[in-house]
């Protein structure tokens, strides 16, 4: 365990290659270089020359605790080691060390104040999860892309303008993240997809045509095989009025662009949808691990949609007018939800309902084990006073017992647990607010020191 090193070398003073560099005894083995980006200014990058045969690495601390690690390297000579977790405007140190914890260099640096963007956090408590989260401050100018440490200060972040931010995804290969950019939230508004690099440039930039040149909304999700699949807006005209549904499409690794599923092979419109151009309004995407299948959010049909992804077929349907779900006596289906996440056979919802009785966040026990599945309404969480919170809602699973909940018209990121405590939150400046959020236990080659 690294934290028994780190222990061991705060109490004594000194490793197995002897000094730590505090007194002049230190001998370095080697030469280490971190050199910070230009733009971002909480990203590094290190290189190395050693004259150790054997792995290593670099550990980061912040002068009070270790934080992370590197992956490991063999080598004397190592180049170009991207170094993710440190935050603005803060001193810390990095050691090389080898396998057994032996000290081969050591070096100090302090990183520069970020955009002023950042400061419209005010972080309440203390966090109980590791890890990190993806998210944005979405603001009517300037869209802030960021990873938080559990502290609440960020580790990462990327800026534009001109669209609203709504989902950032971790790339499956390291590489950096998945961005949808929306130019605003309404409807008949292509969406825009990138990929940003650590380092800040762009190793995607595209407006997806989806269906008919309609592009892309809302969600996004990176299949396995490195696949983005995407929401579609799918507008159709039906008996002389206009109708817009969603498809699911895929964006291939070569930029192709493949139809998956769409809502209009198992559902249609008929003359009691009140608003004709959010018939659909699909706006969200979650894998379901358990059952290796991807779900689909309809806010306006008041469903969520299983699919089956070799087939990319329907298979249930929880919710909406014909669910293929049995519900237990005094289980409520969803209304107008947003982000919804799977723990098992349990189902967390962002239950937005309607402004007279506010969001909720409830949990349904999934029970797939006959013909018929079923759910059963298990929790249920209201705020006081009331949110309504009409965009952009979210819930993460942390374990069985802790949530991550995204409030977001009120500007809130906030963990909660299901006996009702809630330790840790933060709120945005008025004017801001919090798109969907992604929870990841570490980040490329670089692993949190609790987690090693």
């Amino acid at each position: 365990m690294v934290f028994l090193g780190y222990l061991v070398w705060a109490l004594g003073g000194c490793d197995a290659a002897g000094d730590t560099g505090a007194t002049p005894d230190f001998i370095p083995r080697g030469e280490l270089k971190l050199v910070p980006n230009a733009a971002i200014v909480t990203y590094y990058e290190a290189s190395w020359t050693t004259e150790v045969s054997g792995p290593t690495r670099l550990e980061i601390d912040d002068g009070d605790e270790p934080l992370f690690v590197t992956d490991w390297f063999t080598g004397t000579d190592v180049l170009h080691v991207p170094v993710l977790g440190v935050w603005p405007s803060h001193p810390f140190t990095a050691r090389l060390v080898d396998e057994e914890g032996g000290l081969i260099a050591r070096e100090t640096f302090t990183t520069e104040a970020g955009p002023t963007d950042l400061s419209r956090m005010t972080v309440s408590g203390e966090a109980t999860w590791e890890g990190y989260l993806l998210t944005e401050i979405a603001t009517s100018d300037v869209q802030t892309v960021m990873i938080l440490a559990p502290s609440g200060k960020p580790v990462w972040y990327w800026q534009l303008t001109g669209n609203y931010v709504v989902r950032t995804l971790l790339r499956r290969d390291g590489l950096g993240v998945w961005v949808l950019g929306m130019p605003g939230f309404t409807i008949g508004v292509r969406g825009w997809i990138g990929s940003v690099a650590w380092d800040g440039t762009m190793l995607m930039d595209l407006t997806p045509v989806g269906h008919d040149g309609e592009g892309a909304t809302h969600d996004i999700y990176e299949l396995e095989d490195g696949r983005l699949v995407f929401i579609a807006p799918d507008t159709r005209n039906v008996d002389g009025v206009d109708y817009a549904g969603d498809t699911i499409y895929a964006l291939e690794t070569d930029g192709a662009e493949t139809a998956l599923w769409s809502f209009w092979d198992e559902f249609a419109p008929d003359d009691t949808v009140v608003a004709p151009l959010s018939w659909t309004h699909a706006n969200a995407l979650r894998w379901n691990n358990d059952r290796q299948t991807l779900w689909v959010g309809s806010r306006d049909l008041n469903m969520l949609v299983e699919l089956d992804p070799k087939l990319w077929r329907m298979v249930n349907q929880l919710g909406g007018v014909e669910p293929t779900f049995h519900l237990a006596p005094g289980t409520v289906p969803p209304k107008g939800q947003h982000q919804f996440d799977f723990r098992h056979s349990r189902l967390a919802m962002h239950d937005n309902r309607d402004a007279t009785v506010g969001t909720r966040l409830a949990i349904y026990d999934l029970d797939f084990s006959e013909q018929l599945p079923s759910a059963e309404e298990t929790f249920e969480y209201v705020p006081e006073p009331t949110i309504y919170d009409f965009v952009m809602g979210d819930v993460t699973w942390l374990d069985d017992e802790r949530l991550i909940t995204t409030w977001s018209t009120t500007g809130i990121l906030e963990e909660r647990h299901l006996d009702g405590d809630a330790p840790w939150s933060i709120t945005l400046d008025l004017g801001s607010v919090f798109p969907y959020t992604q929870h990841v236990d570490a980040l490329p080659g670089c692993l949190p020191v609790s987690v090693d």
